[in-house]
């Protein structure tokens, strides 16, 4: 199995940048992704062009920071400071709402070009790209600025999902491969990988094909996972994992899909 290990949140603190900047420049951490409209954010993108053999990506974001289009639209999703809020899952999620996140990301994007920096993939802070709403405004990003490869849902290898959910995130990829996306066959947290690695020798062996993402938050101590995770890279983890037959810094590729991969 191929393995890709991306940072999340650069730009976020000074700390963040340090941390996930460190990981990167000892060959631990081979992606990450800038939250554009974040306050460190033009330092990462400064520091991401000292390092081309790692890819870089946009942490699309509408729920921390203020916009850098600000818009009517937004009004339900800021706070008193202007400052977007994660509260997408109770907000009517109207073409005017849509609009105003396509120019909103469009924007972040823009920022990271204008600065020298080519995004590579799209993620989204909190996730807020996976709703199905908002996938239409993913894919005029994708056709705008000629990214392809994009961050499916979590998929724990070995994880037993709610079926709902399973059809749920079936028809979201069937989507995403239609358009020609790029996507990994699995993705999940370090922590989470590593349990589900060490939890069962059958998992393991029948893990060596395909790809998978996993995400770390360096510097972001939000949540003592997060912690954790970084340390288990410092570790040995990626090592240990090349003795098992696994292999870092695997990009996704384009695949089609059938259904009963896709459960």
């Amino acid at each position: 199995m191929h393995v890709r290990v991306n940072a999340d949140d650069l730009g976020l603190t000074s700390r963040v940048n340090d941390e996930s900047f460190d990981l990167i420049s000892r060959g631990l951490v081979d992606s990450a992704s800038i939250i554009a409209n974040a306050p460190e954010a033009r330092e990462a993108i400064q520091r991401a062009r000292k390092f081309p053999r790692c890819s870089f990506g946009v942490h699309l974001n509408v729920t921390q920071f203020q916009p850098l289009r600000p818009a009517a639209a937004f009004a339900p999703v800021l706070d008193e400071e202007r400052n977007f809020t994660n509260v997408f899952w109770r907000v009517r999620k109207d073409d005017a709402l849509r609009q105003a996140i396509y120019q909103e990301w469009s924007a972040q994007i823009e920022r990271c070009l204008d600065l020298g920096l080519r995004p590579a993939h799209i993620d989204s802070h909190h996730d807020i790209h996976l709703f199905p709403e908002f996938l239409p405004v993913v894919f005029r990003l994708q056709r705008r600025f000629a990214i392809r490869r994009i961050r499916r849902g979590t998929r724990i290898p070995g994880a037993t999902r709610e079926f709902r959910r399973a059809i749920r995130d079936s028809i979201w990829i069937a989507r995403c491969v239609f358009r020609g996306s790029e996507l990994t066959d699995y993705r999940c947290g370090v922590h989470e990988f590593w349990k589900a690695v060490q939890s069962s020798s059958h998992l393991a062996a029948g893990l060596k094909k395909g790809s998978i993402e996993l995400v770390v938050h360096p510097g972001n101590h939000f949540d003592p996972v997060f912690r954790e995770e970084t340390e288990l890279l410092r570790a040995g983890l990626l090592a240990h994992l090349k003795e098992r037959g696994f292999s870092a810094s695997g990009a996704a590729v384009p695949r089609s899909y059938g259904w009963s991969e896709l459960l």
